[in-house]
């Protein structure tokens, strides 16, 4: 029987044969096109990082010149920035979606809005109170802030942040939403996500429904699919959010085919909870969902529009 020695020797060997077939040129550099060696070798690189470990330790590099972190996922290389001593940030568009329509999964790594620059923020979701410069429907976006430490090998939690904003205003760029300071802390990755907002995301006019909650769902079921390639266990998410943004967590917790894509809920001033606003369940449409009822004034009576929420069929 072979060795330990000979055995470990025969690893090495064959892994680095591996490794300098699929780097026929060098890493590619931040200016360089994400998809430089086509979609089949990026495929076939992350899984080599993802299915060799010890190896990948060598063989697949997270910052190749100190500035510009990169990390190779099954979608292609995500180019960072540095944020800090110990954390990176990422930026990515996880879906695509046409106006009232469901949004769509993005099948490669790429920046919001055809954006090249990776240190820019992805632009808002549509709302009032901002310049028009200020946001895109195509915001579909996440932000990861990753510690520098984590490796493929680490299975740390991952924490995601669904912004607040009575479903009208919000964004992964809002004041206090940096994650850099808690991923450190807590060396953790942290993931602030948007979502469609006002009636791009809740009041389409062509029946579909729950289309900002569906974002939600899909950023998810991307967030599965790329965590690994950072140093994150998919089977640690832990989803949390304030207002709104909890009320979609809520949403989330009745959900079927979200039950498998977080492990635990932080919901943080939920209005359901809080009495800010009046809930009828409204039994007369076909689909179960609720009323919203506001006042918007003190001499004018409720106004009510409808608010479907929580649908077996997201």
């Amino acid at each position: 029987m072979p060795s330990f020695p000979a055995m470990f020797s025969l690893y090495v060997f064959l892994s680095s044969l591996f490794a300098s077939l699929v780097l026929a040129t060098p890493l590619p550099s931040r200016a360089q096109d994400t998809w430089l060696r086509g979609p089949r070798l990026n495929s076939l690189w992350a899984s080599y990082c993802h299915y060799l470990p010890y190896s990948a330790a060598f063989h697949c590099p997270r910052d190749e010149d100190g500035q510009s972190p990169t990390v190779y996922t099954p979608l292609g290389p995500a180019y960072g920035v540095v944020t800090g001593p110990c954390v990176n940030r990422f930026v990515v568009k996880y879906a695509s979606a046409q106006r009232w329509q469901p949004s769509t999964l993005a099948a490669a790594w790429q920046l919001p809005a055809g954006s090249t620059d990776v240190n820019a923020l992805p632009p808002m979701c549509p709302q009032p109170g901002v310049p028009d410069s200020a946001f895109s429907e195509d915001c579909l976006a996440m932000v990861l802030y990753v510690p520098t430490s984590l490796t493929i090998q680490s299975s740390v939690p991952t924490l995601v942040w669904i912004h607040g904003g009575s479903f009208m205003v919000g964004s992964a760029s809002g004041a206090g939403l940096d994650g850099s300071a808690l991923a450190d802390a807590t060396n953790s990755i942290v993931a602030v996500i948007q979502y469609r907002l006002g009636a791009l995301g809740f009041i389409a006019p062509n029946g579909q429904t729950n289309l900002g909650l569906k974002d939600v769902v899909n950023a998810l079921q991307f967030l599965n699919k790329i965590v690994p390639s950072f140093g994150g266990d998919a089977s640690k998410i832990t989803v949390a959010g304030q207002s709104s943004g909890a009320n979609l967590i809520r949403a989330l917790l009745a959900v079927p085919s979200a039950q498998s894509l977080f492990q635990s809920a932080i919901l943080e001033s939920d209005p359901m909870v809080c009495g800010g606003l009046v809930y009828v369940l409204d039994t007369a449409h076909p689909h179960v969902g609720l009323w919203i009822s506001f006042q918007l004034g003190p001499t004018t009576p409720p106004e009510l529009f409808r608010f479907h929420i929580a649908l077996p069929s997201v």
